[in-house]
């Protein structure tokens, strides 16, 4: 929305509007895409006795601009459980608010003087009706000078990701120079010894202690940089030179942070939530059992109110849940007890308590909406943050179980992956669908009468795997296939069955 701050005399001269005008429009530069309602303020220097009388012609909606039906999304999800429906639609709906138009929310200082949201996206090589992504509430983030070393690798790695996923090789060129030199400004910062990244710039999702090379840091690092390594064979002429470096420096991020995270996990000294979690998310782990290790100690934290974060003391972060919740069902993606268990109790929370539907940005471990990156500032908490959205991807890749991006498919798979988390879930049927550049995706399966069925509907001409699950460890399960019998087992251990390349199939046990 809108939002008019500080002093109106003063403001509405910035905004370019006389103060004293029978009638204004806010102009779109000061749009606020986040926010639903107009916020009007005198600001701290008016007198006590200053009266405003306002009349308003209408309130223009600006979120996600380039859709004119807010509840037409291009995915959907829904399944026997109203609250993790609620949860996918809260994180819809919030990505949407936080979609603004890119001649909007641009060059804004401090509203409010000294105090207030600071939004200065600078965005600059936009058309005004391209549309960005904002949490709407963030100091400038920018890869030419920045000051978090950790918001600088999120922006590699989201460029990176998004050029994957996408195929959009001629955004990827059109950037590229810029992301190199991105990664080249972490050189000087890297130890010649350890090839471990030594933070110097602090800011970060509201951590204390973001500094030196703690594993948070470096796990990013290292994803941003085998990330790098696959684009660049996309878009870059130097692939091969510049690949192989990058890859080489990730490497060595592993082998020196394994060699003190190991024995940190044999003393079972787990520490900080994200860099537990982006050991696993990111790779950083040697093997399954050590993955499990960390999310089955994550889990003995879980409190009635969600997962806190002891690096953000008396605080539960849903940026750092986000990562939790993919951390657990990367490191187990055949059951998702711990997952759900996780998620149902954080965002149901965060739902019933605060907002009821959007995402907020984090609350107090003692159930109030208070945060630790905000000291006595409730007003200051986002109730409508983009990087509060983890759930929103997970439900449909691994519940629903459907996944079809690069990043998440092997080569091997082919062009999508069906491998949903049915045992644990707490679920008889889920079904879910979206849109991507290759055409529909969808799949759906439920459970009748102790028998497990499935369908997808995929872009002709793709191939994909199924991965079905097993239901009943110890006893023996038939697999069919269109109604014929591909394999018959007894398997002794909850994991997935049978592996089958194909288009599409209806599988029975």
């Amino acid at each position: 929305m809108a939002q008019l701050a500080a002093r109106l005399d003063y403001q509405a001269s910035r905004a370019g509007v006389a103060a004293r005008a029978s009638a204004l429009a806010i102009l779109n530069r000061w749009g606020r895409g986040a926010f639903r309602y107009l916020t009007l303020s005198l600001g701290a220097q008016a007198s006590p006795a200053t009266t405003v009388e306002l009349q308003l012609s209408h309130v223009y909606f600006t979120a996600d601009p380039n859709n004119d039906r807010l509840q037409v999304h291009s995915g959907y999800f829904r399944s026997s459980d109203d609250l993790l429906n609620r949860i996918w639609y809260a994180g819809a709906y919030t990505g949407q608010l936080c979609t603004v138009a890119a001649n909007t929310s641009v060059n804004h200082t401090r509203l409010l003087e000294g105090i207030g949201w600071s939004n200065d996206q600078q965005v600059t090589g936009l058309n005004p009706t391209d549309s960005i992504l904002s949490d709407g509430a963030k100091p400038t983030v920018n890869i030419r000078a920045y000051g978090s070393d950790t918001y600088h690798l999120w922006t590699i790695t989201g460029f990176a990701e998004y050029v994957l996923a996408s195929s959009d090789v001629a955004f990827g060129r059109q950037y590229w120079t810029q992301i190199v030199r991105g990664l080249e400004g972490t050189y000087p910062y890297v130890n010649p010894t350890t090839g471990l990244f030594n933070g110097t710039r602090r800011q970060d999702w509201g951590r204390v202690g973001q500094a030196g090379q703690n594993i948070a840091l470096n796990a990013l690092y290292r994803h941003a940089l085998q990330l790098a390594a696959r684009v660049s064979g996309l878009v870059s002429n130097n692939s091969t030179a510049q690949a192989s470096q990058w890859q080489t420096m990730a490497e060595r991020v592993k082998a020196s942070q394994m060699n003190s995270f190991s024995t940190a996990l044999e003393g079972r000294q787990l520490y900080p939530q994200d860099g537990n979690v982006a050991a696993i998310n990111f790779n950083l782990t040697n093997s399954r059992a050590q993955a499990l290790t960390i999310v089955e100690n994550l889990s003995r934290r879980l409190t009635q109110y969600g997962s806190p974060a002891p690096e953000l003391p008396g605080s539960i972060s849903a940026f750092v849940g986000s990562q939790e919740l993919r951390a657990q069902f990367t490191a187990s993606p055949a059951t998702a007890t711990r997952a759900l268990a996780l998620l149902r109790t954080q965002w149901g929370y965060m739902l019933n308590a605060f907002s009821n539907s959007t995402s907020v940005e984090g609350y107090s471990a003692d159930e109030s909406l208070n945060y630790g990156f905000y000291p006595g500032g409730q007003g200051f908490i986002s109730y409508v943050h983009a990087w509060s959205t983890g759930p929103v991807y997970p439900l449909l890749t691994r519940i629903i179980g459907l996944r079809v991006s690069a990043i998440d498919v092997p080569a091997e798979d082919g062009d999508w992956v069906f491998q949903p988390a049915v045992v644990g879930s707490g679920l008889t049927f889920a079904q879910g669908g979206f849109r991507t550049k290759d055409g529909n995706f969808a799949a759906s399966w439920k459970i009748s009468r102790g028998r497990f069925y499935a369908t997808d509907s995929v872009p002709a001409g793709s191939s994909g795997t199924f991965y079905v699950p097993v239901l009943d460890v110890g006893k023996e399960t038939t697999v069919k296939v269109d109604g014929k019998r591909v394999r018959s087992a007894v398997l002794l251990t909850a994991s997935f069955d049978v592996r089958m390349l194909r288009e599409a199939a209806i599988i029975s046990r």
